[in-house]
């Protein structure tokens, strides 16, 4: 990513001290005008098209990034003209730049950019913290203690996330009651939230309040004993953030 916040403005074709409006009308304007899509009949210049790209997206992120920081501090290029008054990036916005991130498998960057919409209160970012640390664990007896440490915390911003009415939280709290996962089993416990996923029509949780009351449910009984757990089949996968 670029380092110089000043280069990613003029990469923008901005001035220091746009608005975010203006930062995303020109960041959409140059994506554009340099989208390799453009350039399908002549290769070197769809190749230089996605190396231009790339330094876009860069700079964009950096100055979201700089701009959700709440950082005030950087100086126009004609000291005499006042900046603008900046409006920070919302938390979906940045949600959205945790998004690409994952989509790039930069799952560090994801998860910075998720936990920054989180703590500004966006319900899926919440969920999207919770899935990066339950699903990208290494499940083996030599990652025991890690596992365990990581499912503590996707249990932690998950119930964070459910409580501000994320559907995939409220669905993967339910899973972690029924499987005693980072918690005790709890049969009521997990059919509660497993009812509230299902009535924002979350087909995973109406799947799972069928089994347990079939003799599928029995087996999920004892994938919660202590031990039991870590010889049957892995935990169920997360679904992905969206």
């Amino acid at each position: 990513m670029l380092n110089d916040l000043k280069d990613c403005y003029r990469l923008l074709e901005l001035k220091p001290g746009a608005t975010l409006d203006e930062v995303k009308r020109g960041y959409r304007e140059l994506v554009k005008v340099w989208h390799p899509d453009r350039f399908t009949e002549d290769a070197v210049l769809q190749q230089k098209a996605q190396e231009k790209l790339k330094r876009i997206n860069a700079a964009y992120e950096a100055i979201m990034a700089y701009l959700a920081n709440g950082q005030e501090d950087l100086p126009p290029e004609e000291p005499e003209v006042q900046p603008k008054a900046r409006s920070k990036p919302t938390a979906s916005e940045i949600y959205r730049l945790g998004l690409d991130r994952y989509s790039a498998k930069d799952y560090k960057g994801a998860l910075h950019f998720f936990m920054q919409a989180a703590e500004m209160g966006h319900a899926d970012a919440g969920y999207a913290v919770g899935f990066i640390y339950y699903q990208h664990t290494t499940r083996n007896v030599f990652t025991l203690n890690k596992q365990v440490k990581n499912d503590h915390a996707a249990f932690s911003w998950w119930t964070r996330a459910a409580e501000r009415g994320s559907a995939n939280a409220e669905y993967m709290l339910g899973i972690c009651y029924l499987y005693g996962q980072s918690t005790a089993y709890n049969e009521g416990e997990a059919r509660k939230w497993f009812e509230r996923a299902g009535s924002k029509g979350h087909p995973h949780a109406r799947k799972r309040l069928k089994t347990m009351d079939s003799w599928t449910g029995l087996a999920d009984k004892f994938r919660a004993v202590p031990l039991a757990k870590w010889i049957m089949e892995a935990p169920p996968a997360a679904p992905q953030p969206k």
